[in-house]
């Protein structure tokens, strides 16, 4: 009762999610969790309202900002809960009828408050935001908490997993595209083990299983050690916590790693799952709690983001969408959030004239035009490409407009100093949505088919790829994208030398892989190995790709031709552009952050 009682009191006194969180279980599900929050924040910016009703400052813009609020909520939740539904389907979860149910309960009810509210019937008040916030918090930690508790069904998920996306869902995502990037990789060098246990059941040779998993432990013991390597000097770099235990449950691993290998070689029986499950297992329980914790952005950002000075700052937590164009706007609109340094500064020591309050809101206002501006060119190329997710992103450009302007309002009246926190909070609103929204809108798999499938040349593709700021790897790149082309040519009009041109575009591939390995290893590059491994298994695919009968057929040219160019896109665009960054931050690795 008196936890009842608490839980009460903590919703009605709440005004941010920090306030709030520690009575909202997690279930241990990213995308859910992170959805929760979002409903929970769309919902608490009803304390804005309440405040305006309450100081009797109730004007049009009020009542419109109340309307748009309440139906961003509708929007948000409505959203939500249909994901929910086809999750539980998708993993064969329990409770489906009951969260169908409850979701209609729900929804129900903010219709009822929007048809009132237009109807003249209703205002903000307390008792709307508790009406919605108990409901929301009593439905995670009860109906939600029971459907999606990640440890009621993650090893059913492991023992049947055999790709990257039968386990994705269940690996919480740190935000560090990097780090995020090789944990993949290491689960999927894991998965390879699959292979091999189909050999054995086929074939019953222990032996022939002991040997390839020896290897590949062998394998999966190097790879682990760059990438601890490379987790622990971005803890020191950043001056994250938990260093202690990272460093300690990192030994435990390869440790376990090195047993499990003296064990098969020592001709013990094998059990090839328990192999994997033991790996895996690992792996899982590792990231979601070890790393999710350490390096989790909003763990760790928020003194990141209230000390940073320049986008060198910033850059390797903010990721590459893979267009050149957007990435450098996102870069602008963060420097120009950074501009307001000097203000914060003045502010905090006691300087608060109404010349800097001028300059706070002159900052907010530009950020908002410019902002507007970036928007609607994003929404634009959303619809000339028929990119799915439009409404989401609408609906998140309309909330952060909503949210500077009325930071640059609350600046004009003296009602707020442009401070630290306003700085970090638009920091932490942008840092979120270029890494979750944009990256996963844009990202070229997702839309660039028809332009792929119509490019002639090199220039018709241009704007997709990255460039690394090193000459000769653009010359390459270029080159590896115009003999792709080239080929599918020769394919398509059945030219007597389309294997000279096939035979072109994998030689040149493999020379430029060799040229970029060297100086990779060459520059002490981390984690080399997942790099080397997208190069080999890419000229392995190319050499069955040629060798296959039917190719040239124009169904078979053209998923060729879409397979071959969109590999260069995304291996450049992602495991290129992040390589040879990480490769000058650690030209600059002596020096501090700004």
């Amino acid at each position: 009762m008196k936890e009842e009682a608490w839980t009460r009191w903590i919703i009605q006194t709440a005004r941010s999610w920090q306030n709030i969180s520690e009575v909202v279980r997690q279930t241990g599900v990213e995308r859910i969790d992170d959805d929760h929050r979002r409903l929970i924040e769309s919902a608490l910016e009803l304390n804005r309202l309440i405040d305006a009703f309450e100081d009797n400052s109730i004007d049009l813009d009020t009542i419109r900002r109340e309307a748009g609020l309440l139906e961003r909520l509708r929007e948000i939740t409505a959203t939500h809960f249909t994901w929910e539904e086809q999750f539980i389907q998708l993993h064969g979860l329990p409770h489906l009828e009951r969260q169908k149910e409850q979701h209609r309960t729900f929804l129900a009810m903010v219709d009822g408050y929007l048809r009132d509210f237009h109807e003249g019937r209703l205002w903000v008040s307390l008792s709307l935001k508790m009406a919605v916030l108990q409901w929301v918090v009593n439905h995670i930690n009860h109906v939600d908490h029971d459907t999606f508790c990640l440890e009621n069904w993650v090893d059913k998920v492991l023992t049947h997993a055999s790709c990257w996306q039968d386990v994705a869902d269940i690996i919480k995502p740190t935000g560090l595209h990097i780090l995020d990037q090789e944990h993949k990789d290491l689960v999927l060098l894991t998965l390879r083990m699959n292979e091999w246990i189909e050999r054995y059941r086929q074939s019953g040779s222990t032996a022939e299983f002991r040997d390839q998993t020896v290897a590949l432990l062998r394998r999966i013991h190097h790879y682990a050690e760059a990438h601890f390597q490379h987790e622990e000097h971005f803890i020191s770099r950043y001056q994250i916590p938990n260093r202690r235990e990272q460093m300690e449950s990192h030994r435990q691993f390869l440790t376990l790693l090195r047993q499990r290998e003296a064990t098969l070689l020592q001709g013990a029986e094998v059990d090839p799952e328990q192999v994997k499950r033991l790996v895996m297992n690992w792996w899982v329980e590792h990231i979601n709690r070890v790393d999710y914790t350490s390096f989790r952005l909003e763990n760790w950002t928020d003194q990141l983001l209230s000390l940073s000075t320049s986008w060198d700052s910033l850059a390797e937590v903010i990721k590459s969408t893979g267009l050149e164009q957007l990435d450098q706007e996102h870069m602008q609109l963060i420097l120009l959030t950074l501009e307001a340094n000097e203000v914060v500064e003045a502010c905090q020591q006691g300087h608060p004239d109404p010349a800097l309050r001028a300059q706070g809101s002159a900052i907010l206002h530009r950020l908002h035009e410019f902002s507007a501006a970036h928007f609607r060119g994003e929404e634009a190329f959303i619809q000339k490409h028929g990119i799915a997710g439009y409404e989401r992103q609408q609906q998140q450009h309309r909330y952060f407009l909503e949210m500077v302007q009325q930071l640059e309002t609350d600046q004009v009246k003296g009602r707020t100093l442009f401070s630290a926190q306003i700085k970090t909070r638009i920091l932490s609103w942008w840092m979120h949505h270029i890494n979750e929204i944009d990256y996963n809108t844009f990202r070229v798999e997702r839309w660039a088919g028809a332009m792929i499938l119509g490019a002639r040349e090199y220039q018709d593709l241009a704007t997709l790829v990255k460039p690394s700021g090193l000459e000769w790897v653009d010359a390459d790149h270029r080159r590896l994208v115009e003999l792709t082309l080239n080929a599918c040519r020769q394919l398509a009009n059945q030219d007597a030398e389309v294997g000279q041109g096939l035979e072109a575009v994998l030689r040149f591939s493999d020379d430029h892989f060799q040229r970029e390995e060297s100086y990779f290893v060459q520059h002490g590059l981390w984690g080399i190995e997942p790099h080397r491994d997208q190069h080999q298994e890419f000229l392995a695919t190319l050499r069955r790709m040629i060798e296959q009968p039917n190719l040239h057929r124009s169904e078979e040219i053209e998923s060729f031709r879409l397979w071959v160019v969109q590999w260069w896109v995304l291996h450049i665009n992602e495991a290129d552009y992040q390589a040879f960054q990480q490769i000058g931050r650690m030209g600059n690795s002596h020096g501090s952050l700004e």
